[in-house]
C-alpha cells in the first residue's frame, strides 16, 4: 500500500539512498526549505554515513526494502554504476524515483532498462540539475 503524506505533518515521505557528500551537503541545504517533503527515511550500504545523514535529516537510517516500504518517492544519489539496480527495485515496488546523473551508463547500451516491465513505472526524473536548486524547483518536483 502507497504512502502518501506524513501522517503527523501532512507532508510527502521522501527516502535517499546513498549517503555521501552530494546528499550531506546539496539535498541537506534544500529539501529542509521544501515544505511539501520530509525526508523519513536515509539507506546507504556504509552504516556510519546512513547514521549521520539521518541524524542531519532527523531520519531513520533503514535497509533500501524498508525505505521503499515506507516512502512514496526516492531520491537515488549513489555512485552511477549502481543506479539501474537500485532504481529498477523502486520502480518494482511502485514508488515515484528521482536519480543523480548519470542515469543508467552502460547498462542503456544493453538494453537492460527498456526491460523494464513498463506495469511498475510510477515517475521517475531524472535530476540534471547541480543539486543546488532553488526550493522552488524542487517543490515543482512535488506537486
Amino acid at each position: 500500500m502507497p504512502v502518501t503524506k506524513d501522517a503527523t505533518t501532512a507532508r510527502k515521505r521522501v527516502g535517499i539512498v546513498g549517503c555521501g557528500a552530494l546528499t550531506r551537503s546539496n539535498y541537506a541545504q534544500s529539501l529542509p526549505y521544501v515544505s511539501e517533503v520530509r525526508v523519513a527515511c536515509v539507506h546507504d550500504l556504509d552504516s556510519r554515513a546512513a547514521a549521520l545523514a539521518a541524524r542531519q535529516f532527523e531520519a531513520a537510517a533503514v535497509s533500501l526494502d524498508a525505505l521503499c516500504q515506507q516512502v512514496d518517492t526516492v531520491i537515488v544519489a549513489t555512485p552511477p554504476a549502481t543506479h539501474y539496480g537500485i532504481v529498477k527495485t523502486c520502480l518494482e515496488r511502485g514508488r515515484n524515483v528521482v536519480c543523480e546523473k548519470p542515469f543508467v551508463g552502460r547498462y542503456m547500451r544493453h538494453g537492460s532498462w527498456s526491460r523494464l516491465p513498463l506495469g511498475v513505472v510510477s515517475h521517475c526524473m531524472l535530476d540534471i540539475s547541480d543539486g543546488l536548486s532553488p526550493p522552488s524547483a524542487w517543490r515543482a518536483t512535488w506537486s
